[in-house]
């Protein structure tokens, strides 16, 4: 792992003090998933992925209710959270699915509070005003974020879960 310069730690540690108040609001949650055995906190191979911010990784317990979700992460403040499904942790999806939720951990550290208002505030705008995209494939948070992760950030119609609609949000 290279040395970081020392702004890089100042700018870390302001992000999190940002995304502080975020992280703080969901831990009750996350607690409560924790005793009910549906997450626990990630340790990751050494690869130095998590390294790069003070993120709060988790993962969904093998077996549990939120495996068989259909979602494959989510942030919010610190916290991230993947959900494999049973893939077995194959590495180069686990690797970009990290580097994704760690994007949008990123994206906290920036807008703070202001980021699930802004996020959803994205989606509606793409829902009402871009007809022909999609409200979370067309999400310029969900487009940073596949970028940083690799992934394919324009996803054409005929990938979308259902061409007709547009929503995420039911």
């Amino acid at each position: 792992m290279s040395q970081r310069p020392w702004w890089h730690w100042c700018l870390s540690v302001l992000g999190w003090a940002n995304a502080f108040p975020l992280t703080l609001i969901v831990t009750p949650a996350i607690l409560v998933l924790a005793v009910a055995k549906q997450v626990r906190l990630y340790r990751p191979a050494d690869d130095g992925l998590l390294t790069l911010a003070f993120l709060i990784p988790l993962e969904v317990v093998p077996g549990s209710k939120l495996e068989k979700s259909s979602w494959r992460g989510m942030t919010c403040g610190c916290y991230a959270l993947v959900n494999d499904r049973g893939r077995g942790l194959e590495k180069g999806w686990l690797h970009r699915t990290w580097r994704h939720e760690q994007e949008h951990v990123f994206q906290q550290y920036g807008f703070g509070v202001l980021m699930p208002v802004l996020y959803v505030m994205f989606s509606i705008i793409v829902w009402v005003f871009m007809r022909d995209k999609h409200s979370y494939f067309d999400n310029p948070f969900e487009a940073a974020a596949r970028k940083a992760a690799g992934q394919q950030v324009v996803i054409p119609r005929d990938q979308w879960w259902d061409e007709d609609d547009r929503w995420l949000w039911w």
